[in-house]
């Protein structure tokens, strides 16, 4: 089964709380999110569609179809779905946010640097990248067949990402880090308790 084919089981199933993540309360309350928004991989929808309720014009993008179809019958003024892949974006405009929630972990090392460099050139001056990701300190971390550096496939494939290499990949390509932790306990999932880095960068 390719990764595709997973979440689209995944979310034809319909698993998953629509209630938005911690780290999307986060960024909105704690960082200040404000204009247009773009999530990369946006799943069932729950954090763009928290968003959109707040005021904020969402562009949310997945490869899974069932998902989408299912978030564009819900007609919100201000937020657009469409299938895409993340990775090879291009003719989009500006924006004002990109949101990035467990989706950079999901993908090759290659894709996650062209994915940071098209985020670094569609953002507005001033613009925020809101990255959140599973840690090399995750209890997952080398768990199933390493298929490249930090990369393992289970029942799907996880890139387990440094801390220090990513805040090191964004400062070269020009990114200010606004915020970044590492750390358990924010990403509680009934019993899941992963280890996540969070950043914020600003261009």
């Amino acid at each position: 089964m390719s990764d595709k084919e997973f979440w689209e089981d995944f979310y034809s199933k319909k698993k998953g709380t629509l209630e938005p993540s911690p780290f999307a309360t986060f960024v909105f309350d704690e960082i200040g999110l404000a204009g247009t928004l773009i999530e990369l991989g946006c799943g069932n929808g729950r954090d763009s569609l928290f968003f959109s309720e707040r005021g904020i014009s969402v562009y949310g993008i997945d490869q899974c179809e069932t998902t989408i179809s299912r978030l564009n019958k819900l007609s919100r003024s201000n937020a657009k779905f469409e299938v895409r892949d993340f990775t090879t974006l291009d003719g989009l405009g500006q924006f004002d946010n990109v949101y990035s929630r467990f989706t950079l972990h999901s993908v090759s090392k290659e894709q996650a640097t062209q994915t940071l460099v098209w985020a670094f050139q569609s953002l507005n001056e001033g613009g925020k990248f809101c990255i959140e990701v599973r840690s090399i300190k995750d209890e997952l971390f080398g768990q199933g067949t390493e298929v490249e550096k930090d990369a393992f496939v289970t029942d799907h494939y996880r890139r387990f990402i440094r801390i220090d290499e990513m805040l090191e990949e964004l400062k070269a390509i020009g990114f200010k880090i606004d915020y970044s932790i590492e750390s358990k306990g924010l990403a509680v999932y009934k019993d899941e308790d992963p280890s996540i880095i969070r950043i914020v960068a600003v261009k």
